[in-house]
């Protein structure tokens, strides 16, 4: 018992080895089975395996592809994207065969998932399998129906994207949105929570910090506290997009000027810095864990290495009809993208989706 306790002691003070938990929530779905195989899953990352016998941790999953507002960096709004819809079936084809294994489910990726009307059965689906869920939505749009469903079934988390209190500075990035109309919502919910007596779903706001909502951070926190949410961050932005899909905007002075206008580089809270005449990330990374750990389902039913894949040929699936999880996740394309984050030199044969990402140090 005393060994037990000392592993248990040095897993939870080793920052590297500790399971990632999201106001708590994570550790009230804890299994012997996830834990095992979180820890295999660090290890065969560390290990570099291109076949992995193990599943994820948790995954990302689009509801829909559309969405209500027009976000200047978001995809959906540069690219003309036709409306997809993730049908219930599809979803529970690639959550069945790793239930067990998965601490969470996050309900985000490009679109608006408030926008599917089967959210609420999808959120209630997870639950039922006792895996965390998290939604991520501008809360713009929040019908009665979905509203209570995702109390009633004791959704984990809900993460409200809004970056000011005000509407002239948080039009200016969530444009066609209304900050007045979230806040009924949130009063919503809030209500809600309280005549059916549950603490859940926690609310919780992240903000990407622009030139425009730099001042606001204390009018934002008094709003979450006024409508008992749990606290504040700041997202990363998504100049992500611009950088790996348009490689030479990088060398322009004109778009430095364009981002320098809307996000102020200098701050903690955004992820690029001017470094001459480029904007660079800040931190980037070797390897990346999402096609180890952590993979994405687009609204067309295809599984991803992870939630920056917009296109469906830097999807991991086949061409052909849709499998269940495990054919793609160990598919020739899964491979090649840890291949390529194992050793930069096979790169040039590979044409991964890695390979434009601005996170992966080349």
């Amino acid at each position: 018992m005393k060994l037990l306790k000392k592993i248990k002691c040095f897993l939870e003070f080793n920052p590297y080895l500790r399971i990632p938990d999201y106001k708590g929530v994570l550790k009230l779905h804890k299994s012997p089975a996830r834990i095992v195989n979180y820890y295999l899953a660090k290890l065969y990352m560390e290990l570099g395996l291109l076949h992995l016998p193990c599943a994820p941790w948790g995954i990302d999953i689009e509801p829909i592809r559309s969405c209500n507002l027009a976000c200047p960096e978001c995809p959906l709004t540069i690219e003309s994207y036709p409306r997809k819809k993730l049908s219930f079936e599809r979803y529970k084809q690639i959550l069945d065969p790793i239930a067990k294994y998965l601490f969470m489910v996050d309900f985000s990726y490009w679109g608006e998932p408030l926008l599917n009307p089967e959210l609420g059965k999808m959120v209630a689906y997870a639950k039922q399998k006792k895996i965390a869920t998290i939604v991520r939505s501008n809360l713009n749009y929040f019908p009665d129906k979905t509203a209570r469903e995702l109390v009633e079934c004791k959704c984990d988390i809900i993460l409200v994207g809004i970056d000011s209190p005000r509407q002239e500075a948080y039009v200016k990035f969530r444009k066609k949105g209304n900050v007045e109309l979230v806040k009924q919502n949130l009063l919503k919910l809030k209500n809600l929570k309280s005549e059916l007596k549950s603490v859940y779903p926690k609310i919780m706001f992240y903000a990407v910090m622009t030139q425009d909502t730099i001042n606001d951070k204390d009018e934002l926190r008094r709003l979450c506290v006024t409508m008992e949410g749990n606290g504040v961050f700041y997202a990363p932005n998504v100049i992500d997009y611009y950088l790996s899909r348009e490689q030479d905007l990088l060398k322009t002075d004109a778009f430095c000027k364009e981002v320098e206008k809307v996000f102020p580089l200098d701050n903690k809270h955004v992820l690029y810095s001017k470094q001459g005449s480029a904007i660079l990330r800040k931190h980037q990374t070797l390897n990346c864990w999402m096609p180890y750990m952590y993979p994405a389902l687009s609204a067309e039913g295809r599984l991803n290495g992870c939630w920056h894949v917009f296109y469906n040929e830097d999807s991991i699936e086949e061409d052909g009809p849709a499998g269940s999880f495990w054919q793609p996740w160990n598919g020739k394309k899964a491979k090649n993208i840890r291949r390529y984050l194992k050793s930069r030199q096979t790169a040039g044969s590979l044409n991964v989706p890695c390979m434009r990402c601005t996170k992966i140090k080349r």
